[in-house]
């Protein structure tokens, strides 16, 4: 028992217990005897440090309880306790690490031992520091050995292999317990939030107050991995590990609230090639695609581009690499495995447009009047002869073959003539006066008869009706 602000160091060669039953003169830092609890006093310091038993077997410091079923550790007000449980290399003899909390049972039926850690208004610090068992009963590794606390007051927290696990129940332990360090301090959790980077999953955030963090995993997603350049993290004793590119995880024990920003995955390096596109005399563009090499790509649509007037779609040219080209419909899937060039082919299209004006003669023999329109389609380039109407009166003229333009600028016009008529007056020996109608009259043009007298006779009208 420590009391009253003492201390105790303990170095190599200090301490030896030369009981028969110490077998192979081990070098032990406090070694409890038949039941014999330890206790350390407010304000007291326990330091145990590496050494090394220079014959035979070679072993680190310890605490521990020699032949005991049971016992108590009782850690009072600022008390200390520091163990460096690593043995130091020797050149002859057996090494072996040495063993931070520490129960020895040699007999093969004897394997139910365990620690009760407890405190009195305890804040001090409690550290097994190196390559050590926290926790050990010999016998074969027979039996179920436990360390007891009261999770609500105090935490201990093992560290091995870089990772750690914080043992928060009322009892852990096993059969053996092998870790690099270990801390037992005042129980006290912290809020611990991790941020993912881009590129893996999880992509949610963590957050949880805890007492420690036990290997969070992330994952790469597809197409991401993580680098030999990925840089790893510790922040407030909580750390970032890369093992290897397929994973990371975090792990440790926050010493104060900690927010944890992960870097992003690397993006894989994929072989690709460039997919571009040719208009080949159509409207529009359409942006190069960047393809995974070997990958599938399908055609894009007929009407990807604008038409030039007068053409159609008709299909795509593809030219992959040094490869002939083929000719694909869209929607149809090639396998990208080099350069690709896909070229819009056009066809003559059967819809561009013209025109057919019939005119009719005015009477006045101009043709002034707003024509007939007939609106057409043809196939570009075609040559057409559009057909004449038949006009009562009119004589319609020659026809014309034209060629279809793709613009559909191409109005054809038709001219008709108007009939002309001789019109003679039968006077039947009168006589014609007044003005009137005479020679030749236009078709649909007004007719005005003379006025007639013939001495001895009234006139009684025209055999024919006159038209006016």
């Amino acid at each position: 028992m420590l009391t009253n602000g003492s201390s105790l160091n303990v170095y190599g060669g200090d301490f030896v217990n030369t009981d028969e039953k110490n077998h192979n003169n081990d070098i032990i830092a406090i070694w409890t005897y038949q039941g014999t609890d330890i206790e350390i006093g407010d304000g007291c310091e326990l330091y145990a440090a590496t050494g090394v038993y220079k014959s035979g077997y070679n072993y680190g410091r310890r605490i521990g309880m020699y032949y005991n079923t049971s016992g108590t550790i009782t850690l009072k007000g600022s008390a200390k306790v520091k163990i460096s449980a690593q043995c130091a290399e020797e050149e002859s003899g057996n090494n072996y690490n040495g063993y931070g909390l520490f129960l020895y049972n040699s007999s093969y039926n004897d394997h139910s031992a365990s620690f009760n850690i407890v405190t009195e208004s305890w804040n001090g610090s409690f550290e097994i520091e190196g390559d050590g068992y926290v926790f050990y009963n010999t016998g074969y590794y027979y039996g179920s050995s436990k360390i007891k606390h009261d999770p609500d007051v105090i935490d201990i927290i093992c560290y091995n292999d870089n990772s750690s696990m914080c043992i928060s129940e009322e009892e852990c332990g096993s059969t053996y317990l092998y870790y690099n360090k270990m801390y037992v301090r005042p129980h006290q959790t912290y809020n611990v939030t991790i941020n993912p980077g881009k590129g893996m999953t999880p992509a949610t955030v963590y957050s949880e107050d805890c007492v420690s963090i036990d290997s969070q995993y992330y994952y790469p997603e597809d197409g991401y991995y993580f680098s030999d350049d990925f840089e790893g993290l510790s922040i407030n004793g909580i750390k970032v590990f890369r093992p290897s590119q397929n994973y990371i995880y975090v792990s440790g024990v926050p010493t104060a609230d900690t927010t944890i920003v992960l870097p992003d995955a690397t993006v894989k390096p994929a072989t690709t090639n460039i997919v571009s596109f040719d208009a080949n005399g159509g409207s529009g563009t359409k942006a190069d695609e960047i393809i995974n090499k070997g990958s599938a790509y399908i055609l894009p649509a007929g009407n990807t581009f604008g038409a030039p007037q007068g053409y159609a779609f008709d299909k795509w040219e593809v030219t992959i690499g040094i490869e002939a080209a083929v000719y694909k419909n869209p929607g149809e899937s090639i396998t990208i495995n080099a350069y690709t060039k896909v070229k819009a082919l056009w066809k003559v299209s059967t819809e561009s447009a013209y025109k057919v004006e019939h005119y009719k003669q005015d009477l006045d023999g101009k043709y002034t009047a707003s024509p007939e329109v007939e609106n057409l389609k043809g196939t570009t380039g075609a040559s057409v002869t559009p057909a004449l109407k038949s006009y009562e009166g009119f004589v319609a003229p020659a026809t014309q073959t034209v060629t279809i333009k793709a613009d559909g600028s191409l109005v054809v016009k038709y001219y008709y003539t108007r009939n002309s008529y001789k019109i003679t007056w039968n006077l039947d020996g009168g006589k014609a006066s007044g003005t009137y109608s005479s020679g030749k009259v236009k078709y649909g043009a007004s007719i005005t008869a003379p006025d007639v007298t013939k001495e001895g006779y009234t006139f009684d009208g025209w055999d024919s009706k006159v038209l006016s």
